[in-house]
């Protein structure tokens, strides 16, 4: 017996989808097709030198000081709501916005945020206990480094528009169609 195979992803491409299908699959699937939650936030870096390597007694004595100093600024920040960017720059912190991300910590853009991923890993959690644009984080430790956070925008889960997931439809209804499973024919 002999066959022929033909693979998903070769026979997948010539499968059209019309606007009809793809408008039916999305009025039929609008429950599961949905954004991610994200969050966009502001954070201070309280963050060691890289030079000179700091280790043993010198090392914890610096991460004590960046300590109390993110304390301080968390403790002014908490008590004149806007005053984040006022105690952070006193303080001679910079603040970073980062791009919006999901719970994950995943930028929902794919940009690269502006502090470490161990950071992220920390931040990420954090952020999404936050309520309300404007409020402020407890002190996240990451390695070497604390942060601070500041809410700037809670974006929720909501449905996709019929564009936005015109794409990711026009993938299943092709996966989903005849054409594209394994076909195989026998001969004697």
């Amino acid at each position: 017996a002999t066959y022929v195979k033909f693979k998903n992803d070769a026979t997948a491409g010539q499968v059209t989808v019309s606007e009809e299908e793809i408008a039916a699959f999305h009025q039929a699937n609008q429950k599961s097709l949905l954004t991610e939650e994200n969050r966009t936030v502001r954070c201070a870096a309280f963050e060691l030198l890289a030079e000179p390597k700091l280790e043993g007694k010198a090392k914890i004595e610096a991460l004590q000081k960046l300590a109390n100093t993110a304390s301080a600024v968390a403790a002014k920040s908490s008590e004149i709501a806007g005053s984040f960017e006022a105690a952070a720059k006193e303080a001679g912190v910079e603040i970073k916005k980062l791009a919006a991300f999901d719970r994950s910590g995943l930028s929902s853009n794919g940009t690269e945020q502006p502090v470490p991923k161990e950071a992220i890993r920390a931040i990420a959690p954090a952020a999404f206990l936050l309520a309300k644009p404007g409020q402020i984080s407890d002190i996240l430790q990451a390695g070497d480094a604390f942060y601070i956070v500041e809410l700037v925008e809670a974006a929720p889960v909501r449905p996709l528009t019929l564009e936005e997931s015109r794409a990711q439809i026009e993938t299943v209804i092709r996966s989903q169609n005849p054409l594209g499973n394994t076909w195989f024919f026998l001969e004697n």
